[in-house]
């Protein structure tokens, strides 16, 4: 494990592995059957400085892969209060910037991550807050502004 740990630090494999569930995850109703295996693969074809000989480096990143697809969805999905997988795509793409050691070397978590983050982040904030508005002041019952 520890042999791993370093080579994924250093390969940056778990950001990459968040930043491809996040794409994944924009694409869940197409994708939901086979999104471990999307992810899996997606992980095997990049381009990065391969495992120590003594990994299996095809049943590490499937074993990766799984265990976070399901373990840490699921925590996702009960830290947020969420029903639909869907929703929790802004929490992985905060989460693989912040695991990123170097962002500027990472493309992926700056086209899946970092882009939607600014590009469409004030847009989402701006829905979120006028959906609690509304939720908070029912019709008929919004103050008169002048």
């Amino acid at each position: 494990m520890k042999d791993f740990q370093k080579w994924a630090l250093e390969t940056h494999f778990w950001c990459e592995l968040l930043a491809q569930l996040a794409l994944t995850l924009t694409h869940y109703s197409k994708f939901k059957n086979t999104i471990a295996v999307t992810i899996t693969k997606a992980l095997l074809l990049r381009d990065s400085a391969p495992m120590p000989d003594s990994l299996n480096q095809s049943e590490i990143t499937e074993m990766a892969t799984h265990a976070t697809w399901r373990y840490l969805l699921e925590g996702l999905i009960i830290a947020a209060g969420a029903y639909d997988p869907e929703s929790l795509i802004w929490p992985v793409r905060v989460i693989a910037v912040f695991m990123c050691p170097d962002i500027s070397r990472h493309p992926a978590v700056r086209e899946h991550c970092v882009t939607p983050i600014v590009e469409e982040g004030r847009a989402k904030i701006r829905d979120e807050v006028r959906d609690r508005l509304v939720n908070a002041f029912p019709a008929g019952s919004w103050p008169s502004w002048p």
